[in-house]
């Protein structure tokens, strides 16, 4: 915000714990913060990228469910270039069912023209907030966890690319596909895998050039415990494009969260 007075963030109650209550102090007159109307914060920033702004909207991931006929109306269909940071994305513990945000990968990727974007860690969440910041072809979305996540360094981080997943490991047997803080969990069990004998590869993030990496003699392992695919979230993704690709694949193996655990978190 300091580079660029086009930059605006605009949340509905939740300054303080999205984190934009010190940027209102630093910059009282670019930070808005709408009350407890998503929709409206949608339908403003709009109005501000129709103007030229850049405006990042700042709310949890189980509230901007509450504006999603705003995001499909009054941003996606006009192709604005508004910025979605989805904070509290997946489980979130202490702060209760309410707000679990394990919703927003599968409401989100039916909206035609919207990129999602899962860091990793914080050192990816940084690269992607900047990817966004430059990106102007429509609507963009950025989910992240509550808490804290692993330690990486920036620069051991390949740059993002749009439409091209990261293969962090190739393997001939196993095919783990992962997003998100679900990423490290991924290379924690391809470290047990391979102990018991098998080679496995992973791959972080769903997109086309993530399907080279599988063929028929692979079994294909999808972790979600962050999103419930129980209502078609990112899992649906993994076999439309095995059967885009033709991949007559071994087995799918989804680990997903249900009905239970979301009530238990």
């Amino acid at each position: 915000m300091e580079k660029d007075s086009k930059v605006v963030g605009v949340s509905a109650a939740m300054l303080s714990g999205t984190g934009l209550i010190g940027l209102q102090k630093k910059y009282p007159e670019r930070i808005f913060d709408v009350g407890i109307a998503e929709g409206h914060a949608v339908t403003c920033s709009a109005g501000m990228a129709t103007e030229g702004l850049k405006p990042y909207v700042a709310i949890y991931s189980t509230f901007l469910q509450r504006a999603l006929d705003h995001i499909i109306h009054d941003v996606a269909i006009q192709k604005l270039p508004v910025r979605f940071m989805l904070d509290r994305a997946g489980l979130v513990g202490a702060d209760g069912p309410t707000h679990q945000g394990v919703y927003d990968l599968t409401y989100l990727r039916m909206i035609p023209g919207m990129t999602i974007m899962v860091p990793r860690d914080g050192a990816e969440l940084r690269m992607m907030i900047d990817f966004s910041y430059h990106y102007e072809s429509g609507p963009i979305a950025v989910r992240y966890p509550r808490g804290n996540t692993v330690l990486t360094e920036q620069n051991e981080i390949p740059p993002i690319e749009m439409g091209r997943a990261h293969l962090l490991q190739d393997g001939a047997d196993i095919v783990l596909l992962a997003v998100g803080v679900m990423v490290e969990k991924a290379i924690q069990t391809a470290n047990i895998l391979e102990q018991e004998g098998f080679s496995v590869a992973i791959v972080n993030a769903f997109e086309p050039s993530a399907w080279r990496v599988c063929n028929d003699s692979k079994l294909a392992a999808s972790s979600f415990k962050s999103t419930c695919v129980k209502f078609a979230a990112p899992c649906s993704s993994v076999f439309v494009r095995l059967s885009v690709k033709s991949i007559r694949f071994c087995s799918v193996l989804v680990l997903e969260l249900n009905d239970s655990e979301f009530e238990r978190t």
